[in-house]
């Protein structure tokens, strides 16, 4: 079961999600695969966390956790009451008239160890154990696992995500309708967090390779009027109000393409164009339509001409307008061209870099820390204090004789333990071993 749920959590990783992925993504893998993808929206693997089927799965998870919990809870208490069963072999002969039971008391209880003791007839049984509490590590261990199973479970049921798609220069109301894509548990409600944010400048940054080094976000957070700024890098997060933000690793650059007109009194109608970031040399790519008007634009823009920076040094536009599947326009734009397509006209504006942010409101999360720290204590538990029981039982026999025999139980060491032990009842007895 729990390789189930792992291999699951594994999938959610690999496939995209549509709390931490742009539409773009998506949008380009129905183009590419749209029997794949249709398969994929079916069985919510898009949204895997918070579908219904994974949180059946969790619920399994912490009835079988339920369950081996109780077979452990079941053994913790039985373990190291019982005398040890079969017999035992006489470890050594003592030749005395008494079995002097209270200095043997006496000098384990020095080192720790707290006694149980049995009459059997003519025979005595003396139990020394110390660490005994340590037979609950392992449940104590499992505990925090269903901790953390039961606080995922309200994590699934309860938590919000959103994606924002910010151009530099432009706020985020607050509202759900302003994200772009957003993920909630079955039980949660609307996810409208008490602020705004401004984008007030994104940056991102590369190694001499190539390989993006830094992406990074400068804010304002507005809450009613009380604001203050704050910079979010990819890696980090941001809490405020109950609410964490973190900086996305989807980017880019938006656009603007503006419909002149010439009417009086009408003014244009401008339209910013979100576009993926690509690699130096490779085109952002998106297609779009143009609201107000019957086309879907098709366009690829290029930051520098030259192919060698991922700025926009020296940029360009290419993009063809479509009504339906025909081509009824094309253009090669720079920034302030304009371009006629049957008749109406079309500006390329300016370009302006976009970030994306993650929104996530989870309540649960201090659960989920507690849950390991009770797994901490467990691995303490288990392998700090190592258990230790030693048995001694003395049997009379002719001539006033007591037959002593050892056993001991303990995880680690028992070798050791035992003939520490026996060493220790030589000194204490003054005994003779017969037999060993």
């Amino acid at each position: 079961m729990l390789g189930l749920f792992l291999a699951v959590c594994l999938c959610g990783v690999l496939i995209p999600q549509v709390s931490n992925s742009s539409a773009s993504t998506f949008a380009s893998w129905q183009a590419k695969s749209p029997y794949s993808y249709q398969l994929v929206v079916l069985l919510q693997l898009n949204r895997i966390f918070t579908s219904y089927w994974f949180l059946l799965l969790v619920v399994f998870l912490l009835l079988a956790i339920g369950i081996s919990l109780h077979g452990q809870f079941k053994k913790a208490c039985s373990a190291f009451n019982t005398k040890p069963s079969g017999k035992f072999t006489p470890q050594l002969t003592l030749r005395a008239g008494q079995f002097p039971a209270d200095a043997l008391r006496a000098a384990w209880a020095k080192k720790g160890y707290k006694t149980e003791e049995w009459n059997n007839g003519s025979a005595l049984l003396l139990n020394f154990y110390r660490n005994r509490r340590n037979v609950w590590g392992s449940f104590t261990f499992h505990s925090g696992i269903l901790v953390i199973a039961v606080a995922s479970l309200l994590t699934f049921a309860y938590q919000k995500q959103g994606f924002v798609q910010l151009i530099e220069g432009d706020t985020f109301s607050g509202r759900e309708a302003g994200f772009l894509s957003a993920s909630k548990g079955i039980l949660a409600g609307v996810f409208e967090p008490a602020f705004e944010i401004h984008l007030n400048k994104f940056s991102h940054s590369y190694w001499d390779t190539g390989e993006l080094k830094e992406v990074k976000s400068e804010l304002t957070i507005d809450r009613q009027g009380s604001a203050f700024q704050a910079s979010l890098v990819r890696g980090q997060s941001l809490s405020v109000y109950g609410v964490d933000i973190y900086q996305s690793a989807n980017f880019g650059y938006a656009v603007k393409i503006s419909l002149l007109t010439d009417k009086p009194g009408e003014e244009a109608v401008p339209t910013y164009f979100s576009l993926d970031m690509a690699p130096a040399g490779k085109p952002l790519v998106g297609k779009s339509d143009f609201p107000t008007t019957d086309y879907l634009l098709d366009m690829n823009f290029f930051p520098d001409r030259n192919g060698r920076s991922l700025y926009p040094v020296n940029p360009f536009l290419q993009v063809r307008f479509l009504t339906g599947e025909r081509e009824v326009g094309s253009a090669v734009l720079k920034p302030g061209e304009e371009v006629l397509v049957e008749k109406s006209r079309f500006r390329f504006e300016e370009i302006r870099p976009w970030s994306g942010l993650i929104l996530t409101e989870n309540r649960f999360i201090p659960l989920v820390y507690g849950g390991f720290l009770i797994n901490a204590l467990g691995v303490f538990m288990i392998f700090l204090f190592v258990p230790q029981e030693i048995y001694i039982s003395a049997a009379a026999e002719k001539d006033g004789i007591f037959t002593v025999a050892v056993a001991v139980r303990t995880k680690v060491g028992r070798k050791i333990l035992l003939d520490d032990t026996i060493e220790a009842l030589h000194k204490l007895l003054d005994s003779e071993t017969v037999r060993g």
